[in-house]
């Protein structure tokens, strides 16, 4: 009997001690394994629209920076967005010459010294400073978050490589906005279009011909948005000029809807040169397809087949043009080009005299369908120019800028006028949606994961329990 009680307590030592050395063994592969996640950069991003994986342009941008970009991020230590601070850590790993420094303004109001910023005097909690090469972008709060139609979208990768981009590039083209015209003021009323042109690599100024006397020399773009007053004579000259020396102008106007509208007669006479009549008018479109539910005015206009329509062809993004003037391609020698962007459809028509007071077609207005946007080419002795010319500015307002496809057709028209320079710009990404898709590669590791990991994971404990208790 003792023999057994013996041998009874043995076999209970030994299961104790075997359970303690399990115990041990269990909690040090558990602390070794957080010490190495903390270590280790391993990271898999569960969300539908990867919003933590850096895209191959951001890649490109970050993968040869000539000096360091210090990106700080104003926030107090209690409210830090969880979703911006995890994104600011993988620009962090991406590359050793980005430093990223979150700056409690709270506690230290001096540690903004450290950052060039301009003008700006103040940031609220939330915004990015990103330096780098003597340049600087303030990236506000707002720009990094938005909802529209398509839901809640997270622009932080959009917004921070576009800012490095901006501070990085070597040399940045200047697109001037033309004013002294009731143009549309860049600092009003397009300040989503200048972001866009920024994070694009451009740099944006006003220019002022009657102060200027000419466009200057380091214009790689003027940019002409809804003027309502007509140029000079010596204004239209020197843009001319420019232009007939190789320049590249993107030109907007918009449809007149009132009989005191002044007729820019010293500016249609420079898009005349170009193949292009701008005269006054409205379109108005009577097929559903083709509108807005809302107004007959608003326009989803068709596309023509050129470089910068392609990509929203291929992404079937469509351009909505808030009132639209009509356009009309003149007479013209060889040495212009002209290509239609868009046009209304065949139920359409066009009004000149806007003293009609009719809202059916009459007989004085032109049927459809209509061409509302043109690029052009023109050559010369040894240049060559290049236009845009747009029935409507309000595309590229802010509030209407991220509507479907009107900020391709923006930055897309730009791009071109450059000479095709191609365009890195990310989109935003979806942050409510309410399903996950796993495609591809992605699929194949979350089957492998839950096919054969996890069931080979219970098998072996299943073992396990079960050996612990055949030695009881």
């Amino acid at each position: 009997m003792k023999k057994r009680q013996s041998a009874i307590a043995a076999k209970r030592r030994k299961f104790l001690v075997a359970s303690a050395v399990w115990i041990v063994v269990v909690a040090l592969v558990v602390i070794f394994g957080v010490q190495l996640a903390y270590r280790v950069p391993w990271t898999y991003d569960m969300t539908g629209q990867q919003l933590f994986v850096l895209s191959d342009e951001t890649k490109a941008v970050t993968g040869d920076l000539a000096g360091t970009v210090k990106i700080g991020a104003v926030y107090s230590e209690s409210n830090r967005d969880a979703m911006v601070e995890a994104l600011l850590k993988e620009y962090e790993k991406i590359s050793p010459k980005i430093q990223v420094e979150f700056l409690d303004v709270d506690k230290n109001p001096g540690i903004l010294a450290g950052y060039e910023m301009g003008d700006v005097k103040a940031v609220a909690n939330g915004t990015i400073i990103v330096n780098g090469n003597g340049r600087y972008k303030v990236i506000a709060p707002t720009d990094l978050f938005t909802s529209n139609e398509g839901g809640n979208q997270f622009y932080g990768e959009s917004e921070i490589t576009g800012a490095i981009r901006y501070v990085t590039a070597e040399t940045l083209p200047k697109v001037y906005f033309l004013q002294g015209h009731d143009e549309l003021k860049t600092a009003a009323d397009v300040t989503e279009a200048v972001s866009m042109l920024e994070r694009d690599a451009y740099e944006v100024a006003n220019l002022s011909l009657l102060e200027k006397g000419s466009v200057p020399e380091d214009a790689a773009l003027v940019v002409v948005a809804s003027p309502t007053a007509d140029l000079s004579a010596d204004e239209a000259a020197a843009l001319g000029d420019y232009l007939g020396k190789g320049g590249k102008m993107l030109l907007m106007v918009d449809p007149t809807l009132n009989t005191n509208t002044e007729k820019l007669k010293n500016l249609g006479a420079i898009a005349r040169t170009y193949g292009i009549d701008i005269s006054n008018n409205f379109v108005f479109e009577e097929d559903p397809s083709y509108y807005l539910a809302t107004s007959n005015m608003y326009l989803i206009p068709r596309y023509g087949g050129h470089a910068i329509t392609e990509q929203m062809i291929n992404g079937q993004k469509y351009v909505v043009l808030p009132l639209a003037r009509g356009l009309a391609e003149t007479e013209h020698d060889d040495t212009v080009k002209v290509t239609p962007l868009l046009q209304s459809s065949q139920s359409s028509w066009m009004r000149s005299d806007v003293t009609i007071a009719s809202n059916e077609m009459t007989e004085e207005d032109t049927a459809g369908p209509v061409s509302l946007a043109y690029a052009v080419e023109k050559s010369g002795d040894g240049t060559a120019s290049r236009m845009v010319v747009i029935g409507d500015s309000n595309f590229m307002t802010d509030g209407n800028l991220a509507m479907q496809g009107n900020g391709d057709l923006f930055i897309n028209s730009v791009d071109w006028l450059q000479g095709g320079r191609e365009s890195s710009l990310i989109a935003g990404k979806v942050i409510n949606s309410n399903s996950m898709v796993v495609r591809g590669a992605d699929f194949i590791k979350l089957t492998f994961i839950c096919c054969v990991v996890m069931p080979l994971v219970m098998f072996i404990g299943a073992i396990f329990v079960w050996r612990m208790k055949k030695n009881k």
